[in-house]
């Protein structure tokens, strides 16, 4: 089963940016999960000591809440899947773009083994990432929200989120199909995998910002994603000869651990 996040509209063809095709991956025998996020955790709090829009993002901020709360919906609805049989939890996998990038890697950090493969349209928060790649207005916003600064402590805040800090046990193959606006953002959690021999690819696509809209781009990007899958979870390998490089690659990456099932309500 894939997941697919993080705004569920109905009659998707691919979540939100639209990169992973949702009937032809069904198509291809995977059950597709579309996930809605749950509302921002700043929702719940009602004793009214929320008076700003500040306020609201810095209670979402604070401990990773909003983030914990997606995961928590996130855990569910997979849970829900395999115990109806729907889902083999041997061959889970998760995609994600923006906010769902940032799904996607805080259940790689916080449930390890969970997903059998993984594919990204945006790079990971990491701590360069968001005080130095992503120039220094965003930075200082950030800090306003409760972030640390580049001089202050970053390991207890990050600990949680970091795909850098526990790239020496994140088994998952990871795909990074990026902008080329946005590529920077994701060098600091490839290069970490890279750097501890894990399995990870990146592409990057010339002209395109937060929400890819050429064509061409578009259609590779679908392409590559269905193969990525069929291959890390069923162990397909596409006979076309113009794809003999790009699966002699995934070959020669890291062998993944068998992930651990997850246990159902």
């Amino acid at each position: 089963m894939i997941v697919v996040q993080y705004i569920s509209r109905g009659f998707l063809r691919g979540g939100v940016g639209d990169e992973y095709p949702i009937f032809p991956l069904a198509a291809e025998g995977f059950a597709v999960l579309s996930l809605q996020r749950p509302p921002d955790f700043y929702e719940t709090v009602k004793d009214g000591s929320l008076r700003s829009i500040r306020d609201a993002q810095v209670a979402d901020q604070r401990e990773w809440q909003d983030r914990r709360s997606v995961h928590s919906s996130l855990l569910g609805g997979v849970a829900i899947a395999v115990s109806r049989g729907i889902a083999d939890p041997r061959k889970l996998a998760i995609t994600g773009s923006s906010d769902g990038a940032a799904t996607v890697q805080f259940a790689l950090v916080n449930a390890p083994g969970l997903f059998a493969a993984a594919a990204v349209s945006s790079g990971f928060m990491e701590p360069l990432s968001t005080q130095v790649f992503g120039g220094q207005a965003w930075a200082a916003q950030l800090v306003d929200l409760g972030y640390p600064t580049l001089e202050t402590g970053q390991s207890a805040f990050w600990q949680p989120m970091s795909v850098g800090m526990h790239a020496d046990s994140i088994n998952s193959p990871i795909l990074f199909q990026v902008a080329d606006d946005e590529y920077l953002l994701a060098l600091e959690s490839y290069s970490l995998l890279k750097a501890h021999r894990r399995s990870t690819e990146l592409y990057v696509f010339p002209n395109e910002y937060h929400i890819k809209w050429q064509p061409a781009h578009r259609f590779s990007i679908y392409n590559r994603n269905v193969d990525w899958f069929r291959y890390w979870l069923l162990g397909h390998v596409d006979a076309d000869p113009s794809k003999d490089r790009q699966y002699a690659r995934w070959r020669s990456l890291s062998s993944t651990v068998a992930p651990t099932p997850l246990s159902t309500p």
